[in-house]
């Protein structure tokens, strides 16, 4: 397995156990969602590229349950990027 999909298996492994942990996922996620797409947008950059932006912040590295919101936003915004788009 290369090591990209390796990396991607531990993110989406992350956003999973971020489910079944944080109470109110789906509400609670979307601000994460938001952050990071602010960051892209600002930066012209992908989400895997704003979240180490944001890894590098104070309060990422303090609060557990911050990256784990921070990485499931990441996860949430490209497994979206890879649905294809509906035809009318």
């Amino acid at each position: 397995m290369m090591k990209d999909e390796l990396i991607a298996g531990k993110l989406y492994d992350i956003r999973d156990a971020t489910k079944r942990l944080i109470k109110g996922y789906d509400s609670r996620i979307r601000i994460y969602i938001k952050v990071l797409e602010t960051v892209m947008e600002k930066n012209k950059c992908s989400a895997s590229e704003a979240l180490i932006m944001i890894s590098k912040t104070t309060l990422y590295k303090k609060e557990d349950e911050t990256r784990m919101l921070y990485i499931s936003a990441c996860v949430e915004i490209m497994t979206r990027e890879e649905e294809p788009e509906e035809e009318p």
